[in-house]
């Protein structure tokens, strides 16, 4: 046994699903083979799990409950009282029941020849993201990063979500784009933070990897360097430093897990010792063509969550919904995004900014609101009666995107190490 954990369900109602925990917890050095770590739940069932490299010192490893954890109850829960157990080993031994849905999956795009994206699918969501700037044409160069295809599967039927037109493309549709980053300055420095534009970079493929629990990728920004000078002194110093952005999809979710951090170094070997995590703030960009526009809803209160709705049916008769939730406060979301040069086209547009912070783990869901999930009035009319259920995708939307971020990022399921291998 190479240690055992102590799960816990946050939550005052019952909770089953995936648990990641930083294999670090677990070990200091990584597995020698990460195919033969075995994870068994405290009946001795072998459960589902996978070990993903990620970035060096932040491999994790995941599993998949077989059960439901109770609910703990509404006076919250003891870290000192687990309700279940897991223990990790390595091996071979002992068959485990492959689940009916898809694997997830992530694997490189490659065009003529050349990288261009990366794709993740999990037969629920397929997502396509941009590595290069101009994936089209050169002088539209501005897509690094962004995902520019979001299909959701149901049943046999097939949907994109960015847009509410299948009959004309919209060439500048996009999501999970982080166009831009900021730095802040030493209090000494004459400027309050350093800017470092992202969309017109390209991004690398630093990590991929898959297995019955999720598939990653981790992308590396393009190198930049960040100036500074010491307290007191007038040399300007430079860091060389990269964003780094690991994207995961589990398997039977609609939604992807991003994880942010930004790592500099005065050597430029951000893998080495003397590297290390620095504060940023970082902007979304997305273009959304929904029919009826984009319904934001957004409370002041919760600055962790908000989500977007369209004001009106779309073709299959259904809503378009996204929903973006952060570990970090979210800044103000401007709708349409400052300083679009495309007016006629602005009201697609929505941005966004992170608060500072040296890592940030962020949601974004992606999913419809059907009109068959719900009663259509038999008589009245009909604009008024989509006006009433634009207002009940609406709430829908927000319900989903709130209880994302409760579930995933707030209170996610929860492993402990309990004790681990004497060597």
């Amino acid at each position: 046994m190479l240690a055992k954990l102590r799960l816990f369900n946050p939550s005052p109602y019952a909770r089953s699903g995936h648990v990641t925990i930083d294999w670090r917890e677990i070990c200091d050095h990584p597995p020698t083979n990460p195919k033969s770590l075995v994870v068994r739940d405290q009946a001795e069932r072998r459960l589902p799990c996978q070990y993903d490299p990620v970035f060096p010192g932040r491999a994790k490893l995941s599993f998949t409950l077989a059960d439901a954890l109770p609910a703990v109850g509404p006076d919250g829960y003891d870290y000192a009282c687990p309700l279940a157990s897991a223990t990790v080993e390595s091996g071979t031994a002992g068959e485990w029941r492959e689940p009916a849905s898809p694997r997830p999956e992530a694997f490189k795009v490659d065009k003529e020849g050349k990288l261009h994206g990366v794709k993740l699918r999990n037969g629920l969501v397929e997502i396509y993201v941009n590595l290069t700037a101009a994936p089209w044409e050169p002088r539209r160069c501005w897509f690094s990063g962004a995902a520019t295809s979001i299909v959701l599967t149901r049943g046999q039927k097939h949907h994109e979500l960015l847009d509410t037109n299948p009959w004309e493309h919209a060439a500048e549709k996009r999501i999970l784009h982080l166009d831009r980053l900021w730095l802040p300055c030493p209090a000494w420095s004459w400027g309050d933070r350093h800017h470092i534009s992202l969309f017109d970079s390209p991004y690398e493929v630093f990590e991929v990897s898959a297995g019955p629990v999720r598939g990653s990728v981790t992308l590396a920004s393009s190198p930049f360097e960040y100036p500074y000078t010491e307290l007191g002194g007038k040399e300007v110093q430079k860091l060389t430093c990269r964003l780094f952005r690991v994207l995961s999809l589990y398997r039977e979710a609609n939604h992807v897990i991003e994880e942010l951090f930004v790592r500099g170094s005065r050597d430029g070997d951000l893998e080495g010792e003397e590297a290390f995590d620095l504060t940023f703030a970082a902007h979304y960009f997305s273009y959304l063509r929904m029919n009826g526009g984009l319904r934001i809803s957004r409370f002041e209160g919760i600055p962790d969550w908000f989500a977007i709705t369209s004001g009106r049916l779309a073709v299959a008769r259904k809503f378009h919904c996204y929903g973006f939730a952060t570990d970090v406060h979210t800044g103000h979301v401007a709708h349409p995004s400052p300083n679009y040069p495309r007016g006629d086209e602005a009201e697609n547009t929505v941005s966004w900014e992170l608060l500072p912070a040296k890592s940030a783990k962020c949601l974004h869901l992606f999913s419809f609101c059907h009109v068959e999930d719900w009663p259509w009035p038999e008589e009245g009319d009909f604009f008024a009666s989509e006006a009433a259920l634009a207002k009940e995708a609406r709430r829908e939307g927000e319900s989903r995107a709130g209880t994302a971020w409760y579930e995933h990022i707030y209170e996610p399921l929860k492993a402990t190490l309990l004790c681990k291998e004497q060597r």
